[in-house]
């Protein structure tokens, strides 16, 4: 009898056939065991990693502001946040204002946005209409929990006639959804 016509007992194939399907479970069971083992892996790093937050006008800052989760807000990081808030309200030309107080009401918490909306619409057509042109240079900021205060000189233009100079300070208290800070309340404080 030739090694090809060879035929195993029926008892041996059934074991050996039995010893391959075990061989499959064992290699899905391995399989499962580690993808479980990476997924844990992923959901604590991504709940115990710093996280590195940049706002819009990081440009301007020393770097980015490292925030861990589980911590309090970051005053460093809702400086820059409120400064770059107070750009968009405070900052444009003519030909700006419009997109800048509309990406300004994008920031806004729903509450603040009702009051505001049609007040800040109005300023912007008003402002179009007359030229004028609002430049705002901070000096200093402090923050006090969700709260910003930010104190620099307001100037404003219509065409090339300069209308004031005039230092302001300005209050931004922040609420959060989502983990991302919306104005809640801004106040001009002189």
């Amino acid at each position: 009898m030739s090694d090809s016509n060879h035929h195993i007992p029926y008892p041996h194939g059934l074991a050996k056939a039995f010893n391959e399907g075990r061989g499959w479970r064992y290699a899905a069971f391995l399989i499962s065991a580690i993808a479980l083992g990476l997924l844990g892996t992923l959901v604590y790093v991504s709940t115990h990693q710093t996280t590195i937050l940049e706002p819009y006008n990081i440009s301007s800052a020393t770097g980015p502001v490292k925030v861990s989760p589980g911590s309090s807000t970051n005053g460093a990081y809702l400086s820059y946040v409120a400064q770059a808030d107070l750009g968009l309200v405070l900052d444009w030309t003519p030909d700006t204002v419009k997109d800048q107080l509309d990406r300004f009401m994008n920031r806004l918490t729903p509450g603040l946005y009702a009051q505001e909306q049609s007040g800040l619409i109005a300023a912007a057509k008003l402002n179009k209409k007359n030229d004028i042109t609002e430049a705002f240079y901070p000096h200093t900021v402090q923050y006090s929990g969700n709260t910003v205060q930010v104190t620099g000189l307001l100037v404003r233009y219509a065409g090339s006639i300069l209308l004031s100079s005039t230092p302001q300070t300005y209050a931004l208290t922040y609420s959060f959804t989502q983990g991302t800070p919306y104005v809640a309340q801004l106040t001009k404080t002189n």
